[in-house]
């Protein structure tokens, strides 16, 4: 869902070009899962918290308080994605 939806960016006004976003949030969603498996932690659960801890980078370009920022995007990203994959998460 995200990556599909961050293809459509450019890379103009950005403080990193998006390919490192993507790759950021891919490499470090793969990372918590295999964290997550050792740990005993649900790996999808892990992985999509991963994926999303950058999200006010791709969303606002900036990077300065991008966490601050992110509060926002990651609600309507999990309001998207409980509604249009019948998820759950809280």
């Amino acid at each position: 869902m995200l990556f599909s939806e961050m293809k459509a960016l450019s890379d103009e006004d950005r403080d990193l070009p998006i390919r490192w976003s993507v790759m950021h949030i891919y490499t470090s969603s793969q990372i918590a899962k295999i964290l997550a498996l050792k740990r005993g932690i649900d790996p999808e659960l892990a992985g999509i918290t991963a994926a999303l801890h950058d999200i006010g980078v791709v969303k606002t370009k900036k990077r300065e308080n991008h966490a601050e920022a992110a509060k926002r995007y990651v609600y309507e990203i999990i309001e998207t994605y409980n509604s249009t994959h019948r998820g759950s998460l809280p």
